[in-house]
């Protein structure tokens, strides 16, 4: 296990480890499911991947979408409420974050 990225969002977290996933890359987040309200870093979600042979094209994953966030690029639409659980999810995210439920044409 090598830890990758941590953030005190668990939706940006959720987000990078969704990419990963994408590119096949096997990863799991620890403390995902941590109370919120603790406002240490040793407690934030951390995305850790599972074979140190995807350190490479992980934080290539990472570097891009770091960068991006950096240069404060903005992910078009709006923000919208699943249909199926009423989670709210945000606009960058294609399907619900809570119950992988297929989003609603999110175009702004």
């Amino acid at each position: 296990m090598t830890e990758i990225f941590s953030d005190s969002e668990p939706v940006v977290v959720g987000f990078l480890q969704s990419q990963l996933e994408t590119a096949g890359i096997p990863c799991f987040v620890r403390n995902q499911h941590t109370d919120a309200s603790y406002q240490s870093v040793l407690f934030w979600p951390t995305l850790c991947i599972t074979d140190e042979g995807d350190l490479d094209a992980a934080l290539s994953i990472v570097s891009a979408f770091a960068l991006a966030r950096k240069a404060g690029t903005q992910i078009q639409g709006k923000d919208w409420e699943c249909a199926q659980c009423g989670e709210r999810v945000p606009a960058s995210l294609g399907e619900c974050w809570n119950c992988t439920t297929p989003g609603a044409n999110n175009e702004p």
